[in-house]
């Protein structure tokens, strides 16, 4: 984690040599990176899942009570994505199940 931490502080990549590590990152010789990539990626992910589950339900339903916020800024990708899937058919914030 201090390492992921560092690097993202420390050593941002502008979009050329996003690429080039990228390409470097799958040669052989480079395969451990891969290891410290995916639990960064992973929470990633999971963040911007959860930022778009609040964006539409906001939009949807309006202002959220503070406790469903907290809820949906703790939970994984997969329970955010369920959330995901209901959202079209969510008449009320019940439907979608927050709590």
């Amino acid at each position: 984690m201090l390492l992921e931490h560092v690097i993202e502080t420390y050593l941002p990549l502008d979009a050329s040599e996003e690429k080039e590590f990228q390409e470097m990152i799958q040669t052989p010789q480079f395969q451990e990176v891969n290891y410290l990539i995916s639990p960064y990626e992973l929470r990633a992910e999971a963040a911007t899942t959860r930022a778009i589950l609040l964006q539409l339900v906001r939009e949807k339903f309006g202002e959220l009570p503070a406790a469903q916020v907290a809820r949906v800024e703790a939970a994984d990708k997969t329970w955010c994505e369920e959330r995901l899937r209901r959202i079209l058919q969510a008449r009320t914030l019940e439907d979608l199940d927050l709590q």
